[in-house]
């Protein structure tokens, strides 16, 4: 790997997430065979390899501070001394800053639509600042403050991992057990949203077929108003029918009496053709029990 696809990931420290940037400046300097320049003392007799070193170290880490932050690389410092200055800023071990990063982590909620993945990172950043500032924190603490910052919704998942002995806790196991929860969480609530869309169409579908049948009813009567003022003349709307009390026409030319006499006059046909059968019947019948008597 060259050295600018190693570093390429490194954003300028620009006073945000100290220990994200000085670890993957470690990460870099160890690549470059140059970490040494950090993590030891400035030897006695000072070689040239060391100064080679020195160099390319101080140039990294010039590099990879931003412009308000360049006063930290004076010229008489030493890559050590710099990141020394850095850590007593950005870095401090004192009962303030591990209070404030515990009040920080105690606060760390899973907020609506976050990803878990995204929410692990937050939560990584801040226990890493904790280390960082001197706190102590064993595995099962890391598990349980992860744990305190899940909704309701992953109380089933929690009470599982609940019941596991400590000896098999590990926060790596812990974040797979949640991500698993989530992809079941997110394909239960595409379900619902298609059942919820389901209903939804149907009650609009019903809706929308009860406002077209008013709608054909508004069109009927406002189709009769016309033919009323087209058949009948204007100083005759006010005509009042007898049967079924609309204006406009008269009892002869009403459209609802005309459809009740045509049904009560079928209704009378058929009852006069049952009428003459059954009188036909009754003749033929007396008229053979006549002819059985002759006989």
């Amino acid at each position: 790997m060259d050295r600018v696809s190693a570093k390429r990931n490194i954003k300028p420290f620009d006073g945000e997430k100290y220990s994200v940037w000085k670890f993957r400046i470690h990460a870099l300097l160890t690549e470059l065979n140059v970490v040494q320049v950090v993590d030891s003392e400035v030897p006695d007799e000072i070689t040239e390899e060391w100064k080679i070193a020195e160099r390319t170290a101080k140039s990294v880490i010039v590099e990879y501070l931003s412009d308000s932050f360049l006063s930290f690389a004076k010229e008489e410092n030493t890559t050590k001394e710099i990141i020394s200055d850095l850590d007593a800023i950005y870095e401090r071990k004192t009962v303030a800053t591990q209070l404030a990063l515990r009040k920080k982590l105690l606060s760390l909620k899973l907020q609506g639509d976050t990803k878990l993945i995204k929410h692990f990172t937050n939560f990584d950043d801040i226990i890493r600042d904790m280390l960082a500032a001197g706190a102590k924190l064993d595995e099962t603490d890391k598990v349980a403050h992860l744990l305190l910052s899940l909704p309701n919704s992953y109380d089933g998942v929690i009470t599982a991992i609940e019941t596991l002995s400590d000896d098999s806790l590990s926060l790596a196991f812990v974040k797979t057990r949640l991500l698993d929860h989530e992809v079941k969480l997110t394909n239960e609530g595409q379900n619902l949203c298609e059942q919820v869309l389901h209903v939804e169409n149907v009650s609009y579908n019903k809706k929308k077929f009860k406002q077209k049948g008013a709608m054909n009813k508004s069109d009927f009567n406002r189709h009769n108003n016309k033919i009323n003022k087209l058949k009948f003349p204007k100083n005759t709307r006010k005509i009042e029918c007898h049967h079924c009390g609309r204006k406009g026409h008269i009892k002869k030319d009403c459209y609802y009496y005309k459809n009740s006499k045509s049904k009560f006059d079928k209704k009378n046909e058929t009852m006069d053709k049952k009428s003459e059968s059954s009188a036909k019947n009754a003749y033929a019948s007396g008229f053979a029990f006549m002819i059985g008597d002759v006989e």
